[in-house]
Order: C-alpha cells, then sequence, then structure tokens
C-alpha cells in the first residue's frame, strides 16, 4: 500500500533547501575565512618574533675557541671584537632600521595562502594599503630593547561575494614583537661596578673577617 504525497509537501521541501543551503555554505565559507585568518596572523607574528631575536643578537664576533671552551671565559682579545649591532656606529641606527624593515618586507611577500591587498585605496596614515606597514625601533635604557611591528592588508578569499553582501574585501592582519638585548660588556661592566661599591663598605670588611675566620677552620680541617 503506497502512502501518497500531500499537495505542496515537494515544494515545502525545495523551499527549505532553497533557505537552508545557501546558510550552510555561509557558514562553512566564514569558518575557512576565520581559519585562513588565524593562520596568517600566526605566520605574521612569527616573523616579527623571529625578527625581534635576530636583531637583538651580538653583532660581528668570531667563533668561540678550544681554550675558551675549556677555561668557560672569553679571552680578552676575542672579547674586544664582540660587539651589540646598535651599538656598532651608533649615529647609522636609523639606517640599520631601514635596512632591517626592507628585508621583514621582502619577507612578506609570498607569505602565507593570502595575497597582500592590491589597490590604489588609503588605509592608515594615507599610506597605500597595497603596502606593507613595518616598523622597527631600538629603545635603549636600563634594558634595551628592541620593537617589532608589522601591518599587512591582505585580500579575503571570495572578496566578489562580501561586496554583495556589504562587507570589506581586505582585512588587516598585525603582528607585534618586543625583544631584550643583552650585553654582556654592559653587565660585566655593571657587576664590577657593584663589587666595587661594595668592598668599599663596612658591611664587606665584616663579611671578610667571618669568611676568613671560616676559612681558617676549614684549612685546619683539611690539614689534619
Amino acid at each position: 500500500m503506497t502512502k501518497k504525497k500531500k499537495i505542496g509537501e515537494s515544494g515545502n521541501t525545495t523551499l527549505e533547501c532553497a533557505i537552508l543551503l545557501p546558510l550552510v555554505f555561509a557558514c562553512v565559507f566564514a569558518v575557512i575565512v576565520v581559519f585562513l585568518a588565524l593562520y596568517q596572523k600566526s605566520l605574521i607574528q612569527g616573523l616579527a618574533e623571529d625578527s625581534a631575536e635576530s636583531l637583538s643578537r651580538q653583532w660581528q664576533y668570531s667563533r668561540v675557541s678550544e681554550e675558551e671552551i675549556k677555561a668557560g671565559v672569553y679571552l680578552k682579545e676575542t672579547f674586544k671584537d664582540r660587539e651589540i649591532y646598535w651599538d656598532f656606529k651608533i649615529w647609522n641606527n636609523n639606517k640599520k632600521a631601514n635596512w632591517a624593515e626592507d628585508y621583514i618586507k621582502s619577507r612578506i611577500e609570498g607569505l602565507g595562502p593570502l595575497r597582500v591587498y592590491d589597490s590604489q585605496s588609503t588605509g592608515e596614515k594615507g599610506a597605500s594599503v597595497s603596502d606593507a606597514f613595518v616598523k622597527v625601533e631600538y629603545q635603549t635604557g636600563l634594558t634595551s630593547v628592541v620593537n617589532v611591528d608589522i601591518k599587512v592588508w591582505y585580500r579575503v578569499p571570495g572578496a566578489g561575494l562580501l561586496k554583495l553582501v556589504g562587507f570589506g574585501d581586505h582585512i588587516l592582519v598585525q603582528g607585534r614583537a618586543r625583544a631584550q638585548v643583552y650585553n654582556t660588556k654592559d653587565m660585566i661592566n655593571s657587576a664590577d661596578f657593584v663589587l666595587q661599591i661594595l668592598r668599599e663598605s663596612k658591611t664587606y670588611e665584616l663579611f671578610m673577617k667571618k669568611a676568613s675566620a671560616v676559612k681558617e677552620s676549614i684549612d685546619n680541617v683539611l690539614s689534619k
């Protein structure tokens, strides 16, 4: 015994599919766009962190010699040759920052699945949105740091569909990183300065008197 279809049942199913399928496709498309944006964000953030770490390292130093490895300390001759990148010809620090910015911009090209937005419209501070904004800044202080700031406009996949519903066709991806610049020379000089101040204090004299008594006791025990 066959069941007869009600009048209008087929039409209702078609109407439901016509409403639900676009919503399903829109949700899937939104998930893909969000995933690509987050993935691109991780790549830009990684580039900023790698660049900051690289710019904070020492500059112009030779390999560690066998004698230094055995002694565990740098020799005076090789220690003098070790310089921090930003302390080497400090009058060229602006040029160093510009060189670093140009290098980071070259790394951005072809990085990740998204394409850099190419348009003559203007973005932040009147800059063309097709140009990546890269800022490298070295800040001196008690703890010197290198700041790297990256902003890139990317074209969103399916930009034509987004324009139909009133959304923009590009997104802004940012990456920021900071790395401390450790200057071994400054650290050693600061430690020596602190030791000199301590040696001139009365506390150091009292400590050495007590330490000498303990040292004599230990020597007596070991000599027996």
